[in-house]
């Protein structure tokens, strides 16, 4: 597959989950990229070759079981070649949802609430996402080659992160003129709200229902 079909196959769903789940549509891309070897390389069952359809390199039991593959890994420093129990899909799509699924865990709460690709990449690799000491830095490099921010949803107002959870909602009232920012342009979303502010918000969503 060539890399603009592989990155138009998987770029739709990386976008989706990040507006769910606020990890960036970019990082999910260079990451089934590097794991995957633009899909080349997905673990196949050595003993009944049962296609995993795992874009991640994710281990242990999926929604389609497992299967048992070799792969290489750093110990010590030194790559080895290990036979690992990957987890099983039924798509691509399913793969990309149980990894944003994964991420969802408070161990990598950095890479959700990072400002930016990079941040959220030197976080993957920092929190122990894989074993490969370059990790972050081929992400990085795949991401500005192939320019796979322009996947990204943007932040909606400078104070808060594309990757934070609320972003995408954030992002959706400002652009039906819901919510609005202060005068300097910032959000100040862990700032309590006055109730002239609530009554300003109510009435904005009201007329934007009437429309």
């Amino acid at each position: 597959m060539k890399p603009e079909e592989f990155i138009g196959t998987v770029a739709p769903a990386a976008r989706y989950f990040q507006q769910r789940h606020g990890i960036f549509a970019s990082i999910t891309i260079a990451q089934a990229i590097l794991e995957s070897g633009w899909g080349n390389f997905i673990p196949v069952d050595k003993y009944t070759g049962k296609n995993s359809h795992n874009l991640f390199g994710l281990k242990g039991q999926g929604p389609a079981g497992s299967v048992r593959s070799d792969t290489s890994e750093f110990q010590d420093g030194k790559l080895v070649t290990v036979e690992t129990e990957f987890r099983a899909y039924h798509s691509w799509e399913e793969s990309i949802e149980d990894h944003n699924s994964f991420l969802l865990s408070e161990r990598y709460r950095p890479v959700r609430e990072a400002s930016g690709y990079s941040e959220a990449a030197k976080s993957l690799q920092s929190l122990g996402y894989a074993t490969d000491p370059e990790y972050a830095s081929k992400l990085i490099r795949i991401i500005e080659e192939y320019r796979l921010d322009q996947h990204d949803i943007q932040s909606p107002f400078p104070d808060v992160p594309a990757g934070h959870w609320a972003a995408p909602s954030v992002a959706r009232l400002k652009t039906a003129g819901i919510i609005t920012g202060y005068e300097d342009g910032r959000f100040n979303g862990d700032s309590p709200a006055s109730r002239y502010e609530v009554a300003v918000i109510i009435d904005n969503l009201i007329r934007y229902l009437g429309n």
